[in-house]
């Protein structure tokens, strides 16, 4: 081969690299954020198995076995805000996992209880959520209500734990307890 030929082929091969690593880039990127949309749907999953779970529950301890109005007239028999969560004897998330949950009774169990780490999907990716229960305050819903009212909402945090991502999703589910009399 004469010296034209060779610095012809050592081009081609700087270019044929080239192109190479930026076609590996390129497929990187694009697996990467398959894997960060994945992550995001199965976080807004995990959010709607959990409203699904909490709109089959009462709306208060009380409500379960109501044979009395609460209503307007006596909210004041809800349970207060400052005792939302699970009542004496009740099972904790944290302590007897996602199988607790089938044990909530009424909405303000999801009060300050955090689901460790769920494996999700046989992969190996694992979510972490956060729950808050408030009375919402009927003239600014997204505010908190210092006494009782028909109205709660869950608030919850999903987060994936591994492989780490900066994603988190926020949710919140509003519950309210009408009861309508003939």
């Amino acid at each position: 081969m004469s010296t034209g030929q060779t610095l012809l082929s050592i081009g081609a091969l700087i270019l044929l690299s080239q192109i190479l690593v930026t076609f590996y880039r390129l497929s990187a990127e694009t697996g990467q954020t398959l894997d960060n949309a994945q992550g995001g749907i199965t976080a807004l999953t995990l959010a709607t198995s959990y409203m699904e779970l909490a709109n089959r529950l009462e709306f208060d301890d009380i409500t379960r076995s109501d044979t009395i109005y609460t209503g307007t007239g006596g909210l004041t028999l809800l349970t207060p805000p400052n005792l939302l969560g699970r009542e004496p004897g009740e099972f904790s998330m944290k302590d007897h996992g996602r199988d607790a949950m089938y044990a909530f009774n009424d909405i303000d169990d999801f009060n300050r209880d955090t689901l460790d780490e769920i494996q999700v999907g046989g992969r190996n990716v694992n979510f972490q959520s956060a729950f808050r229960v408030v009375y919402v305050d009927m003239s600014a819903p997204m505010d908190s209500a210092t006494t009782q009212t028909p109205m709660k909402r869950i608030d919850m945090v999903i987060w994936r734990t591994f492989p780490s991502s900066g994603d988190t999703l926020r949710a919140s589910m509003f519950v309210g307890y009408w009861k309508f009399r003939i």
